[in-house]
């Protein structure tokens, strides 16, 4: 073979073996990566009805819109004949609605003072919501409301975030459940991203949670269970005024005070859903029983000592003891509610403040006397409802 054919077949053979197909990895390298699409939320709770901590819902009716930019309607004259459904689409859902909400959703285009396009979808959601309570510290929580607004899109298409142009708010006035929860006048958003996993192939959606804060009213707790378990309790001392010859009788009545404890541990269990871990509550009522199961255990102790001399002197130190550890275990349950309840108000004010200076800043002054107006329309009616004379 000659020089230059050997030459040819020698470049040919070469070029083959360059020549391979490229995985999907591959390809994507060559591919320009796509620019995330950003969906602008607000969400508007209009009523909230009510919050069950049992079944950890909340019924309420919310109003939800997103935008989001459509370069390609820039130009167009008549925008409300356009159709919406024909152009790109984020595909939002509410992750946390039950399937029996009803959801009426319509769709429009505007075009800023700059002529920029935008599609407008708006959604309006009567019904309940699922809402994972953090009961660590009933009944003198404080907790979040959310409604979840995701896309079944991926995490590298879109990106969902507050917006910015328009506030979302929470209607206080017409919040049902009042003598229970009071809410605060703020709404705050938290980004998320959701892992999904669907035949071995996992998937992440984006999402932003648009919370409300709703802080329990406590009195029915304190009045009706802590303040009369803190009572009875502290009837366990009394049982020190029997005579220590007749040691039966102060065990049966310890043994009543602690049966006593464990009604009051079962009312606060029917109030909870099935939580794997302690309230403030359960913390209360556990102590002043483990409290009662002391005095008792030391009445059955005094049955042993019967013989000695000093067995008064013993029994009158041993309540002067269990007096101060009762005292102490209040003393201390009270200081960690008590703080905690102040740090967690504490943020919630510092997350209220930037909240209106966000709507001052978008809405001026107009808001501001809008809000003390709704304060005072709420005060009027909080003292009509203690007067008993008006019925929400």
């Amino acid at each position: 073979m000659s020089g230059p054919r050997k030459n040819a077949f020698k470049a040919m053979d070469n070029l083959v073996r360059n020549i391979r197909v490229r995985s999907p990895t591959d390809m994507s390298l060559l591919e320009k990566p796509r620019r995330k699409r950003k969906v602008f939320v607000k969400v508007n709770f209009l009523k909230v009805t009510d919050i069950d901590t049992l079944k950890e819902v909340f019924h309420a009716d919310i109003f939800v819109q997103t935008r989001w930019r459509e370069p390609s309607l820039d130009s167009a004259q008549e925008t409300k004949r356009i159709d919406t459904s024909k152009y790109w689409n984020p595909k939002i859902i509410i992750t946390n609605s039950a399937p029996s909400v009803d959801c009426r959703v319509w769709a429009s285009v505007s075009q800023n003072t700059v002529g920029e396009a935008y599609i407008v979808e708006k959604r309006r959601l009567k019904g309940v919501f699922s809402e994972n309570l953090e009961l660590h510290e009933f009944p003198f929580d404080v907790q979040d409301l959310s409604v979840v607004v995701s896309s079944e899109h991926e995490d590298d298409l879109i990106e969902i975030v507050e917006d910015e142009e328009e506030i979302s708010a929470v209607n206080v006035m017409c919040f049902v459940d009042e003598t229970e929860w009071h809410i605060r006048d703020l709404v705050y958003t938290e980004p998320r991203v959701f892992n999904k996993e669907i035949s071995d192939t996992q998937f992440k959606n984006p999402a932003l949670l648009v919370k409300c804060v709703a802080t329990r009213r406590a009195g029915f707790f304190l009045y009706n269970i802590i303040m009369i378990m803190t009572m009875i309790s502290s009837l366990s001392l009394t049982t020190f005024g029997v005579n220590t010859v007749k040691i039966e009788n102060r065990l049966q009545l310890g043994f009543i005070i602690t049966l006593t404890g464990v009604t009051f541990k079962m009312v606060s269990t029917s109030s909870l859903p099935k939580i794997p871990y302690l309230t403030h509550l359960d913390r209360f009522i556990i102590g002043n029983m483990s409290f009662n199961w002391l005095v008792c255990v030391w009445h059955g102790i005094l049955s042993q000592l019967q013989e000695r001399d000093n067995i008064a002197e013993i029994d009158s130190y041993a309540f002067y003891t269990l007096t101060a550890v009762f005292v102490l275990f209040q003393l201390i349950i009270w200081i960690i509610i008590i703080a905690r309840r102040a740090k967690r108000l504490y943020a919630v004010d510092i997350i209220e403040k930037a909240y209106q200076e966000k709507a001052l800043s978008l809405m001026g002054s107009s808001w501001k006397n809008d809000r003390r107006a709704r304060k005072m329309r709420l005060n009027m009616r909080n003292k009509i409802d203690a007067a008993g004379t008006f019925a929400v």
